[in-house]
């Protein structure tokens, strides 16, 4: 019977210790995770940071930034009497800047006249119908707006209207027959008379000898 009890006893000893063993491992356990409950928040923390400063900077660039550059393309000439030839052109805008952007302001001055604004789709690309006087200076400025009503720094652009039309193709060229020339044949040369033949020249006479007795 002793050795029963004392057997008992050997067991509830093992079986306590074995259970201090497991509540040890378990406030390791909570420890480790009360650590890594810590890490994660400061992890989280981190990672909102740096999504911040991202969506920052895509603001910064996408709503914040410029649109492309805008240029103007010259198409055609209309004349006006008693004025300056009239160049008509159209200007050329770029794909909007960001995604949100809903429309465009567009400044058109020619000549250093009255600004021309327009408000334009934020789709628009292309402005037509537009015209100046030749050898004007035209001045342009693009600003796009996105749907919180933020509007972008402006693009701007200048140039002269120059002529560069040439003017249109001439007619058809046609040929009309209005008469016939005759021309008489040219009469054929006389032929030259053969040289006369020249004079023989005629001999000198021999000297006559002299006589021995008239000296």
């Amino acid at each position: 019977m002793l050795l029963l009890f004392n057997a008992i006893n050997a067991k509830l000893d093992r079986l306590f210790k074995g259970q201090d063993v497991v509540l040890g491992n378990q406030k390791t356990l909570s420890k480790n995770q009360s650590i890594l409950y810590r890490k994660l928040d400061t992890l989280e923390r981190l990672c909102g940071e740096r999504f911040d400063a991202l969506e920052e900077l895509l603001f910064d660039l996408l709503l914040k930034g410029k649109p492309g550059p805008v240029t103007f393309t010259i198409l055609g000439e209309r004349r006006v009497i008693g004025m300056a030839d009239q160049i008509q052109f159209s200007v050329n805008l770029p794909a909007k800047a960001a995604p949100d952007v809903v429309s465009r302001e567009l400044t058109i001055v020619v000549g250093g006249g009255e600004p021309d604004v327009r408000t334009l789709g934020g789709d628009v690309l292309v402005v037509e119908g537009l015209e100046g006087d030749q050898d004007a200076t035209v001045e342009l400025s693009l600003v796009d707006i996105d749907d919180g009503d933020n509007r972008s720094e402006p693009s701007t652009a200048s140039g002269v209207l120059l002529d560069t039309v040439a003017p249109p193709q001439p007619g058809a060229l046609a040929i009309e027959v209005i008469g016939e020339t005759f021309e008489e044949p040219e009469p054929e040369p006389e032929p030259e008379p053969e040289p006369e033949p020249e004079p023989e020249p005629e001999p000198e006479p021999e000297p006559e000898p002299e006589d021995p007795e008239t000296d």
